[in-house]
């Protein structure tokens, strides 16, 4: 499922806007142009759906793996979604089919 995610690297003092690749309830997979490794500390901005619920919250970035076409896909694990956030991606992604 695409989302629209705001990405701030915390290392890097980076930013990127991207879409995820895939969505789920703990975390969320992305590709990028951004070279990433492994336990880079992130903070996420995901919009769900247009005009949706934004949340925000901490993530790390658990693996990383560079593609062929010099793109980087890595998996980005959420760390502080509060209840209510959670229910909400739950909510969210049961309406598009993935719950």
């Amino acid at each position: 499922m695409n989302v629209p995610t705001s990405l701030h690297f915390h290392e890097k003092g980076a930013s990127t806007v991207t879409l995820t690749a895939d969505l789920g309830i703990e975390g969320a997979r992305f590709c990028t142009e951004t070279p990433v490794q492994p336990g880079t500390p992130v903070l996420l901005r995901l919009q769900l759906g247009p005009g949706g619920h934004v949340l925000e919250c901490k993530g790390k970035v658990c693996w990383a793996s560079d593609m062929d076409d010099e793109s980087t896909a890595f998996g980005i694990r959420f760390l502080d979604l509060r209840e209510d956030e959670r229910e909400l991606l739950r909510q969210y992604l049961a309406q598009a089919g993935f719950c």
